[in-house]
């Protein structure tokens, strides 16, 4: 039970992270000169950013969560013995 106040620290830390930078990020994308640029052919259509950039906030939770509980358990994350 421990370990759940940390997951919610964990995850509120960086999907907190992302939807601030999401914030300033819409407030610059939404303007003129952003519509003007000329795109690479091969750029993802608008669609796909929000679930990519989702997945990558997830994988850093879940490292930052690994890593909180190697911290807080005092283990050695190369430590031979911790790996099977």
């Amino acid at each position: 039970m421990k370990s759940i106040p940390k997951l919610i620290v964990c995850f509120v830390t960086c999907f907190g992270a992302g939807a601030i930078g999401g914030v300033f990020t819409a407030m610059s994308v939404n303007t003129a000169w952003y519509a003007q640029l000329i795109k690479p052919a091969l750029s993802p259509p608008g669609w796909v950013f929000a679930p990519v950039w989702n997945f990558l906030y997830l994988h850093r939770f879940g490292t930052f969560y690994t890593f909180r509980n190697v911290i807080d358990t005092g283990r050695k994350i190369l430590d031979r013995k911790n790996y099977p």
